[in-house]
């Protein structure tokens, strides 16, 4: 089932970008997990550095897993490169939206939407738990919806500027090469408050491009605003897995992430 992010005009939209990467922007793909009770949602933005996303197995096979434990997930496809911020964001937030004004049409609970994202798309997921609304375009009935996610599931994601941490290509995708000085806003460890949402961060401790210590900057300064966190470091296991890392650490994040959100919102959660 695919819905659009924006059924009317695309802010920001380039008719002379006609890259590969953004053939399918503006689609959101929505996997419905069998329930007659209203669902819990996943919302995933893929990675792939803001370039180009990598749909199938950051996407829809995640999406799938999620399913086999009455989990409803949907995958979006926001616009990357050449698109700079805030094409990301409003997508993302946008599309929080739209599946959220759909609630009783998917059979999902509006007040249990997560979101999830991988390396960029992490970063992207990371955004919505730490960013204002900035969505309100329209000024439609969906851009009253709220953009926030209930909780965040991030999966060695970019989240540090730093110079020791930073994956510079993810920061010059999102913000065009002229624009770089200004990264320190899209430090997300910074902009980590009282009202950020609970957050499940995984990363694997030898990762070769994205160092371990953003998924650690960020828990700690979710730890010190009192904001629930669940981290996990894995001692094997390489950037980009998804659900395919031939190892049975990394491959148990999943399983992980599904016992927290359904634990979510329960006493011992509180």
């Amino acid at each position: 089932m695919e819905f659009k992010i924006w059924d009317k005009q695309i802010p920001f939209e380039d008719g002379s970008i006609q890259n590969r990467e953004n053939a399918n922007m503006n689609r959101i793909t929505f996997f419905p997990a069998e329930s007659d009770d209203k669902t819990d949602l996943v919302v995933i933005f893929p990675g792939g550095g803001y370039g180009y996303r990598t749909y199938d197995y950051e996407g829809v096979d995640v999406a799938k897993r999620f399913n086999e434990y009455g989990i409803s997930a949907a995958v979006v496809d926001y616009r990357v490169a050449p698109y700079h911020y805030p094409c990301e964001l409003l997508d993302a937030q946008r599309a929080i939206k739209v599946l959220r004004s759909k609630a009783d049409e998917l059979n999902i609970n509006p007040d249990r939407v997560f979101t999830l994202g991988f390396s960029a798309g992490g970063h992207l997921c990371a955004m919505t738990a730490t960013f204002p609304d900035i969505c309100d375009i329209y000024g439609d009935e969906i851009d009253k919806q709220s953009a926030k996610p209930t909780g965040a599931l991030l999966c060695y994601a970019v989240i540090s500027c730093d110079k020791d941490k930073w994956h510079r290509g993810t920061f010059a995708n999102l913000l065009g090469e002229e624009q770089l000085d200004n990264k320190e806003e899209f430090s997300l460890e910074k902009r980590v408050n009282k009202e950020t949402c609970p957050c499940f961060v995984w990363c694997c401790a030898y990762d070769g491009a994205v160092p371990k210590a953003n998924s650690l900057e960020f828990a700690k300064a979710l730890w010190a605003n009192d904001i629930l966190c669940e981290l996990h470091i894995f001692p094997e296991g390489d950037h980009g897995g998804g659900l395919r890392d031939n190892n049975k650490c990394s491959r148990s994040w999943s399983h992980l992430a599904i016992d927290w959100i359904k634990r979510f919102g329960l006493p011992d959660m509180d």
